[in-house]
């Protein structure tokens, strides 16, 4: 792309993809973020009220039934993604349910064989591998959510390919952390702990599965009116997509979940829950390229299959560049006041900064390579992704052995975003040799020294400040930071389809505040 079509009037089409992606991933931000900050305050409050140890124990029954159930949607939430909006926006129902109706029934049977699996393994597990007893009793219980969360899984699936955004983000993003957020209080105060955020788990993953169950009907009501026969669809083509994205999806867990795991075996539950809390606030900075890929998926499926790769490379540097702008802020925030933000939580939190910064710097060096997996997902390419989970898998699994026992938490960190960062790095140059498109175009400079500036600011401030205690001044460092970035990038330039996204965003902005 030449710069004279980069800075000029851009597409029709090309403003209408744009404007489509930002509406969208512009609610999936302000749910993600809803969701997200909820569950930053319903994890304060876990963790004042149970501890890191208690908490600790939950992690690890989570972990493993989480685990569970990537295997038991057996990869069908990322193919109907592709298959079913494939067949959707060409006019073909039948299929669609076809592919739908697969999905469904395929993983219930396989979620109630998971569930019997970690019920007679619960022993095993709690005393050979965790040693830790409370787990075998949290196992037994914790089991009854497989069915229901694998039942949410299939259904969002299901929404993102019709483009409800809305309805999937509502139903699986929020609705579950606040179901269980309110559940777990109620349960609390009748005298449980460990078993409250359990059972308000369970009762969470019930509820949320029901409520995109309802989404889904009233957004495609086809796919539940038994009128509308299922067409012959490429049964074995699907599921041997379905296969690879479970490859690639399970071995993510394996390299996100590694951490947790390995601390969980080699120290204490209440290092678990540290780690947990440092992970949980480290997902803040994929919080915006995770809502841009929500809507960005299959608007890829949808250009390449229309052989439309030059409105796509343009799409793709925007998302790109966005998504490096809007997570800057919230990597120097993390890195400025980490600590301060860790201590809201409880004092004996703030132990794992040094995993936080450094699963955080991996995750924005992912970010720096736009949405290539994606990418290579949606445009018949997934085997690639495969083979850099295994990879990510081997490398992340690897060093968290071997650096957990002589670096603690920290190790958990290095070993997790280290791998995070070389896989997308090397999902970047496979993008770029097997579809001759890149995510950076000259703007791309402006971008970069807009992040290398702010940086240096950051750890000048991280040297040589104290951030006091407290929300408020962690609040502030937050704000201080995402004006830093906001000043630069208007200092460097802004480009038309910039101004486009900036004009969404702050659309929706003055809707909310009027809404208030």
């Amino acid at each position: 792309m030449t710069e004279e079509n980069a800075s000029g009037p851009i597409q029709d089409e090309q403003k209408q993809y744009l404007s489509q992606v930002t509406k969208e991933a512009g609610f999936a931000f302000t749910g993600k973020v809803f969701g997200l900050l909820f569950g930053f305050v319903a994890q304060a409050i876990f963790a004042r009220l149970l501890g890191a140890d208690i908490l600790g124990v939950f992690v690890l029954g989570w972990t493993i039934v989480f685990g569970v159930t990537i295997l038991t949607t057996l990869g069908f939430e990322l193919s109907l993604v592709r298959f079913m909006s494939k067949y959707h926006s060409s006019g073909r129902p039948r299929e669609a349910r076809a592919v739908f109706l697969l999905g469904v029934r395929l993983s219930v049977v396989a979620a109630a064989i998971g569930t019997v699996g970690i019920v007679l393994l619960r022993a095993p597990l709690a005393h050979g591998v965790f040693h830790e007893f409370r787990l075998e009793r949290v196992l037994l219980w914790i089991a009854l959510a497989v069915i229901p969360y694998s039942l949410m899984r299939i259904l969002s699936g299901a929404l993102r390919s019709l483009k409800d955004i809305r309805s999937f983000i509502i139903g699986f993003d929020v609705s579950h952390r606040v179901f269980r957020f309110v559940l777990f209080i109620a349960l609390y105060y009748m005298g449980l702990r460990l078993y409250a955020i359990v059972g308000a788990t369970i009762g969470a993953t019930f509820l949320s599965a029901g409520l995109l169950a309802f989404f889904l009907r009233r957004r495609g009501p086809f796919l539940f009116d038994r009128t509308v026969a299922p067409a012959p669809i490429p049964k074995k083509g699907i599921v041997v997509y379905s296969t690879a994205m479970l490859t690639d999806s399970f071995l993510a867990f394996a390299t996100q979940s590694s951490g947790r795991i390995v601390i969980g075996i080699s120290l204490a539950s209440a290092d678990v829950g540290v780690y947990n809390l440092a992970a949980v606030v480290s997902l803040l900075v994929v919080l915006v390229p995770m809502s841009f890929n929500t809507i960005f998926a299959p608007v890829i499926s949808d250009l390449y299959h229309r052989d439309r790769l030059d409105l796509l490379q343009q799409l793709f540097c925007s998302v790109t560049r966005w998504s490096i702008i809007l997570s800057l802020p919230i990597y120097l925030w993390i890195v400025v006041a980490g600590e301060t933000t860790l201590g809201v939580f409880a004092p004996e939190f703030v132990r794992g900064y040094d995993a936080l910064v450094l699963l955080s710097t991996g995750l924005l060096v992912a970010v720096s390579t736009g949405p290539v997996g994606p990418f290579l997902a949606m445009t018949g390419y997934q085997k690639w992704n495969v083979y850099n989970a295994v990879a990510l898998a081997v490398i992340s699994v690897g060093l968290n052995v071997v650096l957990v026992p002589r670096m603690g938490i920290a190790g958990a960190g290095l070993a997790v975003g280290l791998g995070q960062a070389l896989v997308n790095i090397a999902r970047l140059i496979q993008v770029r040799l097997l579809l001759k498109i890149s995510p950076y175009d000259r703007s791309s400079v402006k971008v970069g020294a807009t992040a290398a500036i702010a940086l240096v600011l950051a750890v000048v401030a991280r040297l040589h400040l104290v951030i006091p205690d407290g929300v408020g001044w962690s609040f502030a460092t937050a704000v201080a930071g995402a004006t830093v970035v906001a000043l630069l990038t208007i200092a460097m330039g802004v480009k038309e389809e910039d101004r486009l996204v900036l004009a969404t965003v702050l659309r929706k902005v003055r809707r909310s505040r009027g809404g208030a």
